[in-house]
């Protein structure tokens, strides 16, 4: 399931919860393994340390810039860029990816157009699913000059199509998560009378 000590620590902040009976959110299907989000705003030093995990694995490619889709993405990519700081002593840009209004697409604000062109960039994410999201900020970014070095995410759902990081030089996820998931009326553990389990 990816690094062990990640995991634990997704875990004990409670973020990652397995082995339950879970209600999923927006699509409502159930299942026995659930991420939960929220979470991530009220564990602030562990998700620091978290970030220190993704700056150290892509420290030797030097990244200019960590970028990551609002609004979580662009939290993560605050405490990755503290993180590269702190251990290079170097200056790194903090950018942010913008959903464009009534679309799928992510686009660049005016400033961060600029600052992105010609420099080396870090994508950072809390998960990915089937890459799609990533692939729209990358596109993003590549429209406007900047090189992307590597992507980063706390958790990799294990069903991302790896054509859309094709050009991706290096992918890490701290956490490996198969998500199976069910409507209601074929769920295993609803048949079983298993109750739902409420985080």
């Amino acid at each position: 399931m990816g690094d062990g000590t990640a995991v634990d620590m997704l875990r004990d902040m409670g973020m990652l919860h397995t082995g339950g009976h879970f209600s999923l959110p927006v699509s409502g299907r159930h299942g026995t393994t659930r991420i939960n989000k929220e979470v991530i705003h009220r564990n602030r030093i562990a998700m620091f340390s978290l970030a220190r995990m993704i700056a150290k694995e892509f420290i030797a490619a030097e990244p200019e810039g960590v970028i990551g889709p609002m609004n979580i993405g662009k939290l993560i990519a605050d405490w990755v860029t503290d993180n590269l700081i702190l251990m290079t002593g170097k200056s790194v840009e903090s950018l942010a990816a913008i959903k464009k209004s009534g679309g799928r697409a992510f686009s660049l604000d005016e400033p961060t157009r600029k600052l992105v062109h010609k420099r080396r960039l870090l994508l950072v994410d809390d998960i990915v699913n089937t890459g799609e999201s990533a692939r729209r900020t990358i596109d993003a970014i590549l429209e406007y000059g900047g090189n992307i070095v590597g992507f980063g995410v706390l958790f990799n759902h294990c069903v991302w199509n790896s054509a859309h990081l094709a050009d991706v030089p290096k992918f890490v996820a701290l956490a490996h998560v198969e998500l199976d998931s069910w409507a209601p009326p074929a769920c295993p553990s609803c048949a079983d009378g298993v109750p739902l389990k409420e985080l």
